[in-house]
């Protein structure tokens, strides 16, 4: 697992990586490997096994044979001991009496080309210039523990050892390095990065962490003991805690936190006075004032007269009252206040009878009778719809009346807005229309008209005939005429309605849809 910390030089980087991640560690029997400038002699009193965990690098490992990253997929190891690369024979142009010639040669010191031993391996001084964890035999160590884990690497400063490209201009991360953090689950191994500006790092590197940690000192908190620690999921992950962490000085003689020279006392601002801070004072003045409100309102809750006693001490009182007289109140001590008791006179004993009320002129007033609204025109009368056109979202009904069951006439909507009546219609066969606050809905079910078919005629009634017969005095019979009428259809509008509207238009049969 990878681990990035993060914070400016001072904010607590290396008191969180030894007490969180070193003694851990060691206290579990791991071997550390680490550039941070611990106290070997102060771990040693600690347990006497610790100093033998504790690797502290201060230069780069030899190259101990050839790096190959491919072996992991073959189930081989990636370190190939005692096989070492032949130096890369390069192209260079000199000029030679004036002339230019390319000479092939190989660019290496043969000094460092020198054949070593390092711990009883043969090995090879790693080149000039290479930083510390700076190439990849820097990571390489056979020390396993329980369940063939390996060490834990922490890495102080890791922007100088692994920069990126552009900040480091004509160096950047070897790739074998990037490799191997690539497959650094492979070998057991677990990584804490220490660095004061993570977009130093290499990204191919910092974007493999699975933390992401930052911690700052909480002097905006207006505390000088302890420090903000952030924990983000990933290198641009989100949030996922936030705590604050106590500087205990116990773990302090553990390291040094500067490396040029002994702890420096580092002076704090001393007109700083944070938002916060000032929050955290009002907060306790408030939480003050409160709690001296509370311990007053249960003081007087609990200290409150008892009526009960009162009750008793006016009733003992009343006991005590003198005859005659009659109790006005009770004395401190408990003695009945009574003054002599005066009978009413005749007069106040007198009951006057009660005097009519008068009849104010505005109640004598006759009533006014109601004021008559206007009668509805077509009260009495069915509305029904017949047909519906629509053009732009604005619907449109086709409207007839009806009364005893038959259509009477065919109106337009805006009719009935003319005659004073308002209209909503609601969608292609609902509507509502109002008169004077009084509502009603109106459908398509509209009156049916009967079809006749050859054999059963509609039999209609001939009102001038029997008006003739009647004035001619002449008894007869009622005359019934059969009558054919074909099916009949109202429609929602007419075909130069329909027309002119150039949009949608349905027909409605005897007022079905």
């Amino acid at each position: 697992m990878i681990d990035l910390l993060e914070g400016i030089p001072g904010s607590g980087k290396s008191y969180e990586a030894v007490v969180f991640h070193v003694l851990p560690a060691l206290k579990k029997g791991r071997k550390v490997v680490t550039n941070l400038p611990l106290n070997v002699e102060a771990f040693a009193k600690l347990d006497a096994r610790y100093p033998d965990l504790l690797d502290i690098r201060k230069e780069p490992r030899p190259i101990l044979g050839r790096w190959d990253a491919e072996a992991a997929g073959r189930g081989e190891s990636c370190f190939v001991l005692g096989d070492f690369e032949q130096p890369k024979a390069v192209k260079v142009t000199q000029k030679i009496h004036g002339m230019n010639v390319q000479v092939t040669g190989v660019l290496d010191d043969e000094s460092d080309r020198a054949v070593g031993e390092f711990e009883g391996r043969p090995s090879i001084k790693a080149p000039a210039g290479t930083p510390l964890f700076g190439h990849v035999w820097d990571f390489y160590d056979d020390w396993r523990g329980e369940g063939n884990q390996g060490p834990l690497y922490i890495i102080d400063e890791c922007h100088v050892s692994f920069p990126k490209e552009n900040v480091r201009k004509g160096r950047g991360t070897p790739d074998n390095v990037i490799q191997w953090f690539k497959l650094s689950r492979h070998f057991g191994a677990d990584i804490l990065l220490m660095t004061q500006r993570m977009n130093a790092l290499e990204p191919d590197i910092a974007e493999l962490a699975q933390h992401h940690i930052r911690v700052m000192k909480a002097l905006f908190l207006g505390k000088k003991d302890e420090y903000v620690r952030k924990v983000f999921a990933g290198y641009r992950g989100g949030e996922v805690q936030v705590n604050i962490r106590q500087y205990k000085s116990q773990y302090f003689h553990l390291y040094q936190s500067h490396t040029q020279g002994s702890t420096v006392i580092e002076a704090s601002p001393s007109d700083l006075s944070s938002k916060y801070v000032r929050l955290k004072k009002f907060n306790r003045i408030f939480y003050a004032v409160t709690a001296l409100a509370c311990v007053y309102a249960g003081y007087k809750l609990l200290h409150k007269p008892d009526n009960n006693e009162h009750a008793k001490a006016f009733k003992a009182a009343v006991h005590r009252t003198p005859e005659g007289h009659k109790i006005l109140g009770v004395a401190p001590d408990g003695s009945p206040i009574s003054e002599p008791y005066k009978p009413p006179t005749a007069e106040q004993a007198t009951v006057k009878p009660r005097e009519p009320e008068k009849v104010s002129e505005a109640s004598q007033e006759p009533a006014k009778e109601p004021e008559k609204k206007d009668p509805e025109p077509l009260e009495g009368k069915g509305v029904h719809i017949v047909g519906w056109a629509s053009y732009k979202k604005v619907l449109m009904h086709s409207i007839v009346l009806s009364k005893d069951g038959r259509t009477i006439a065919d109106i337009k909507a805006s009719d009935l807005v003319q005659a004073g009546y308002e209209y909503q219609p609601l969608a292609e066969c609902m509507a509502y229309l109002s008169w004077k606050g009084q509502k009603r809905a109106v459908t398509c079910d509209a009156p049916r008209v009967a079809s006749g078919t050859d054999t059963k005629p509609v039999v209609i009634e001939d009102p001038a005939a029997r008006y003739r017969a009647g004035a001619q005095h002449q008894p007869q019979a009622m005359q019934e005429e059969a009558e054919y009428r074909p099916p009949q259809y109202q429609q929602h509008a007419t075909m130069a309605d329909m027309s002119k509207v150039g949009r949608t238009a349905r027909l409605v049969d005897s007022g079905k849809l």
